[in-house]
């Protein structure tokens, strides 16, 4: 029994030792600041009650920024220490840099009266001038008189006036900290790369930089590199010489525009430098940077929590709240990067801070120990127990990376994503819903979707539920929503179904409607204006018909007839003169019968007194007689009364058909067919000629083929036009004499004839 007592007990004491060390591992691989950095031992224990005690910290930007993310994790452990449970601290996030215009203020000043107007803040912290002056302007009458602790001010920033007490801290890098530090260990240390950005920021930071280069520069040389893109940086670095340090201030943006995390850039600099990199702040130890004399954002954090619990506990009174909040800058270090570029600990300053340790031998004491012990009884159990551990652990932690990668995708994209169960209700969604409908996530997770969807939709979307719910899929389906401000927006969804889960994708296509409605409507007034423009040209070609044939025509043959009087009251009967008298006749004669078959090419007064089919005819026999092409025409059951607007249109389709093949088919023969059934009038043109690429003219459409297209349009017909090289032409036109629709221009040629 003794045995088997103590066997357990060293059983207990090695998982317990194997736990312990693994924890150790795990908070040096993390970045984790030691303990005695966030500890609170040096505050005063709490003197009175703070439970029902109430913190805002209002940020000024959006959360997902790593400074407020430590900041807020050194803030939330001392309150939680100090009494003040995570209930009562309240975290709001204005995110006033990304909107600065009135109409988000005035939303978010309704949002922390709505949130705050029930519920007393005792003390405020702000982060960021933007929270500062939102808490001071605005916030003076949700948040009356509540003492203000305002972190992360610039330098020279002057508060405004101030109706409560309120303490400022200014963020200032620490640089001639830094350049200390790696000169000390980086002995021999010539020359300093200064990396930075073209954002105001890093900007401002550089400027810091070269004031305080100066008394420097009489030790070692200066380079900035905030004049070339990061690549070229990058490959700056990469050619560095020996005896060269690296100083990585502030990088938001480059010269060409890129944007970049500050973390993503000390990742790059660091595989591509030949230098050691030191920097400002402390988010970018561990990705990159040595270390230096570090602004620690979770140690402000710390510090400006433990000043709150100060003035809420009476220890330090409102009226003698000190002006400023001096917080020291922390010496941190990398242990990797000390490694690696062969920098001794020893050269540190006394209570410097290392990250990342490795554990030394003395670290595995307790494995050791347990291993001496059960050498020989317990091994085969100790490799069974580390086994179980291991795959438990890698299944783990592959089951967090996949879940942690689902999480950026799921909150990163800019479509509507969700999860909703079959009984009508959002399980989650992703912050796309707040941009496009206007309610917080809160609220669309608490409340039925189908209150949203437009009441006409709403048997619709309950039809694709059920769908879903039978395990089918729904692509492209369309409902309303409605947002926030009343106004419903048009969502196209595509969804299928798990179980009793749903998962959609979701796309707010409201400006895609809303810009093919102009498309159509544009069209419309298109065609409206082609038809007036066929109209006036229909009406200027009758005018001109009229003129040619009453006017002109007429005064052509009375001049012929002139003419002829002439010969036979000559007295010498000269035959030369005779001769120029009967070729002035002939002459005149011809140009009136031009004329006249100019009348008619420009208004064919046949279509109108023998019809269609006599028109095309005589036009088909004119064109063979000019052009010296053989047309052949054929038609079949063409009604003896047709629509005035689909004679012209077809007559005129013939005409600018014969037209081109005269100009450009090079043809030899064409063909002409006209037949019609109850319903539509069916032509075809063909000819011989030496054909075209529909591809090619596609492109750069001539007026012939532009104006038959537009011409068939007016009729509410169709056409196709076949052709390839040197296989000739065939134009193909199908008009309703019932149209199924009307036109946006009723008989706009029926206007034109009559």
């Amino acid at each position: 029994m003794r045995l088997r007592a103590l066997q357990a007990f060293f059983v207990l004491a090695l998982i317990a030792g194997m736990e312990l060390a693994a924890i150790s591992q795990a908070q040096a691989a993390s970045g984790i600041l030691p303990e005695p950095h966030v500890k609170t031992a040096d505050h005063p224990t709490p003197a009175a009650d703070l439970s029902q005690k109430n913190v805002l910290i209002l940020h000024g930007v959006e959360s997902n920024a790593p400074i407020f993310e430590l900041t807020d994790r050194g803030i939330r452990g001392v309150l939680e220490t100090g009494g003040i449970g995570i209930r009562n601290q309240f975290f709001e996030y204005l995110d006033l840099m990304r909107n600065p215009g009135p109409e988000h203020r005035i939303l978010m000043t309704q949002l922390m009266r709505q949130r705050y107007a029930q519920r007393r803040i005792d003390l405020v912290i702000t982060l960021y001038p933007e929270a500062l002056l939102f808490a001071v302007n605005e916030g003076c009458t949700i948040f009356p008189g509540s003492p203000i602790v305002a972190l992360y001010l610039p330098e020279g920033f002057e508060l405004p006036h101030l109706s409560c007490p309120a303490t400022r801290q200014i963020v200032v890098p620490d640089i001639d900290g830094t350049i200390g530090l790696a000169l000390k260990l980086v002995r021999g240390a010539k020359l300093v790369f200064v990396v930075s950005g073209t954002h105001p920021l890093d900007r401002w930071v550089e400027h810091k930089v070269r004031l305080n280069s100066k008394k420097w520069e009489p030790v070692v040389e200066f380079r900035f590199l905030n004049d070339v893109p990061l690549d070229g940086i990058l490959e700056t670095l990469s050619d560095a010489p020996a005896g060269s340090i690296v100083l990585f201030t502030v990088f938001q943006e480059d010269v060409t525009g890129a944007i970049f995390t500050a973390r993503e850039v000390g990742e790059k600099l660091s595989r591509a430098s030949r230098a050691p990199v030191f920097g400002l702040l402390d988010p970018m130890l561990g990705h990159g940077i040595v270390g230096g004399s570090l602004i620690s954002f979770e140690y402000i954090g710390t510090k400006a929590a433990q000043l709150a619990l100060d003035i809420l506990n009476g220890v330090q009174p409102a009226d003698t709240i000190p002006a400023v909040l001096d917080i020291p800058h922390l010496s941190m270090f990398d242990w990797r990067q000390l490694r690696r570029w062969n920098l001794s600990e020893n050269d540190l300053p006394a209570g410097s801070i290392v990250i990342n340790r490795e554990p030394t031998f003395w670290d595995f004491k307790y494995y050791i120990l347990g291993g001496l012990v059960f050498l020989v009884g317990q091994s085969f159990l100790i490799f069974v127990l580390l086994a179980q551990r291991n795959r438990r652990r890698a299944a783990e932690g592959d089951l967090r990376r996949k879940k942690e990668e689902l999480d950026k995708f799921f909150s990163m994209n800019l479509d509507l994503l969700c999860i909703a169960d079959t009984e009508g209700y959002f399980l989650r969604l992703n912050p796309a819903w707040e941009n496009t409908l206007g309610f917080g996530l809160a609220e669309l997770l608490s409340k039925p979707f189908l209150e949203l969807v437009h009441p006409e939709d709403v048997a619709a979307t309950r039809k694709a539920m059920r769908a879903l719910s039978d395990g089918g899929q729904i692509l492209d389906f369309t409902n309303r929503y409605r947002r926030k401000d009343g106004i419903y927006r048009q969502i196209m969804w595509s969804a299928a179904a798990a179980g009793d889960l749903i998962y959609a994708a979701a796309r707010d296509i409201t400006e895609h409607i809303e810009a093919e409605s102009t498309i159509r409507e544009r069209e419309r007034e298109l065609q409206s204006l082609t038809g007036r423009m066929i109209l006036g040209q229909e009406a200027e070609r009758r005018r001109l018909a009229r003129e040619l044939h009453d006017d002109l025509s007429q005064r052509l043959a009375a001049l012929a007839i002139e003419i002829g009087k002439l010969e036979p009251r000559i007295e010498d009967r000269k035959e030369s003169i005779l001769q120029h008298l009967r070729s002035l006749r002939d002459q005149t004669i011809r140009i009136a019968a031009d004329v006249h078959h100019l009348s008619r090419r420009l208004h064919p007064s046949i279509l109108e007194d023998l019809g269609l089919t006599k028109a095309v005819e005589a036009e088909c026999n004119r064109f063979s007689i000019q052009e010296g092409i053989e047309v052949t025409f054929n038609d079949d059951n063409i009604p003896e009364v047709l629509p005035k607007d689909v004679s012209l249109s077809i007559y005129r389709i013939i005409q600018e058909s014969l037209n081109n093949i005269a100009k450009h088919a090079c043809a030899r023969r064409a063909a002409v067919c006209l037949n019609a059934s109850d319903s539509a009038i069916q032509l075809s043109i063909r000819d011989d000629g030496i054909g075209f690429d529909p591809a090619e003219v596609r492109k750069k459409p001539g007026l012939g083929l532009s104006s038959i297209r537009e011409r068939v349009r007016i009729v509410n017909g169709k056409h196709r036009i076949t052709s390839e090289p040197e296989k000739g032409t065939i134009i193909d036109v199908t008009v309703p004499l019932k149209p199924e629709a009307p036109q946006e221009e009723p008989g706009v040629l029926s206007e034109g004839l009559s």
